[in-house]
């Protein structure tokens, strides 16, 4: 299963504002295109604040999905890595929207053994802090916007010891002053 990590940031490193506000400054363009890539994967694994941050969105598309017919395209699934996955029982449903407190490694076992292929790692910064420690992400898909918070959430929380190296695949300017990096891990020759 590939991994992607999709991060939008401010140019000084911050993934929320210094107010732990959403990704609300993110440009339309960045929306677009996250928006875009979410479809081509077939799961998304997101922390617990990301989860609180799009709730709403997030259970009327399963919702939307979750009254479909049975020939209906494959739904998207959505897992929550959270403290307290009990808190969440309400909004889970089985195979669309899970919560789980399990280690990083233990949940991307889970998803490669039911046969996912695309990834998406939405967020926020211990998840994703978890998950490069961990040696789990494959590609880091980057935005970086043209703003500066000076405080806030870091791209990779706190506390995590990470040695990862990545390369530079694509560069892709979404508009006058937003860019879009894709990192990709160095293939290993034997």
């Amino acid at each position: 299963m590939h991994m992607t990590a999709v991060v939008v940031s401010s140019i000084d490193g911050y993934i929320t504002k210094h107010d732990g506000a959403a990704t609300d400054w993110a440009s339309p363009e960045d929306q677009k295109h996250f928006f875009g890539f979410l479809r081509s994967c077939d799961v998304s694994v997101m922390g617990g604040e990301t989860y609180r941050a799009s709730r709403t969105a997030i259970l009327a598309g399963v919702a939307r999905r979750d009254n479909q017919a049975p020939d209906k395209s494959r739904p998207r699934r959505k897992v929550v890595w959270t403290r307290d996955p009990d808190t969440y029982a309400a909004d889970a449903v089985l195979g669309l929207l899970e919560f789980t407190n399990e280690p990083v490694g233990a949940i991307v076992t889970t998803l490669r053994r039911d046969g996912h292929q695309r990834c998406a790692v939405l967020g926020g910064g211990e998840l994703y802090g978890a998950m490069l420690a961990a040696d789990l992400i494959d590609e880091i898909v980057l935005t970086i916007e043209p703003v500066a918070f000076g405080a806030g959430v870091r791209h990779t929380g706190t506390g995590h010891v990470i040695n990862g190296r990545y390369t530079l695949a694509d560069v892709e300017r979404l508009n006058v002053d937003t860019l879009l990096l894709t990192y990709r891990r160095p293939v290993l020759s034997a």
